[in-house]
C-alpha cells in the first residue's frame, strides 16, 4: 500500500462523515452528534492501523500519534473557547466537528484550516448582512415591509470548517 492509497482512505472516510454533517447543519443548523463521533472513533481507528501496518520506524508512528492528540486538544479548547467568548454562538456540534477535522488534517493543517473557516465564515456573514440591508431598503422603497423580523441571523459554520 503507498501512501497516497492510505491518503485515499483517510478521505474516504472523512469525507463519508462529513458530508451528511454538513449537509445537515445547512438544511436544519443542526449537527447529528452521533454520527460525528462514530466518524471521529472510525476515523481514529484507521489512521491507527494503518500508521501502525505500514509505518517501517515506530517513532514515525508516535510522532503522528502526537500530532493526532495535540490536534485534537487543540482544536477542542480553541472551538470551546470561541464558544465561551460568543455567547453561545458557536454550537457543541460544530466543537465536535472542529475536532474531527482536526484528526483528518493533523495539527498544522488544522490550524490553517481553521483561519481558513473563521475568516470565510466572516466574510460570508458581512456579505448575508449588506445583502439584508439591501433587500429591506428595496423593500422600504417599494411600501412592502417584511413578514417575518429576524434581528441577528445565524450561519452554518460547518461548511466552512469542511
Amino acid at each position: 500500500m503507498s501512501f497516497a492509497d492510505f491518503l485515499l482512505i483517510e478521505t474516504v472516510i472523512y469525507l463519508f462523515f462529513a458530508l451528511p454533517a454538513c449537509y445537515s447543519d445547512v438544511r436544519k443548523l443542526l449537527i447529528p452528534l452521533r454520527f460525528v463521533l462514530l466518524g471521529f472513533v472510525v476515523l481514529t481507528a484507521a489512521k491507527l492501523y494503518l500508521l501502525h501496518r505500514y509505518s517501517a520506524n515506530p517513532r514515525f508512528f508516535q510522532h503522528s500519534m502526537l500530532n493526532l492528540l495535540i490536534a485534537a486538544a487543540t482544536s477542542a479548547l480553541l472551538y470551546f473557547c470561541v464558544r465561551v467568548f460568543s455567547a453561545g454562538g458557536l454550537g457543541v456540534g460544530d466543537i465536535f466537528f472542529g475536532v474531527y477535522t482536526a484528526v483528518y488534517c493533523g495539527f498544522y493543517k488544522n490550524l490553517v484550516a481553521a483561519a481558513f473557516a473563521a475568516l470565510s465564515g466572516i466574510l460570508f456573514y458581512l456579505a448575508a448582512a449588506v445583502a439584508k440591508k439591501i433587500r429591506k431598503s428595496i423593500l422600504e422603497k417599494s411600501g412592502q415591509t417584511e413578514f417575518v423580523h429576524r434581528g441577528i441571523f445565524v450561519i452554518p459554520f460547518v461548511p466552512f470548517l469542511f
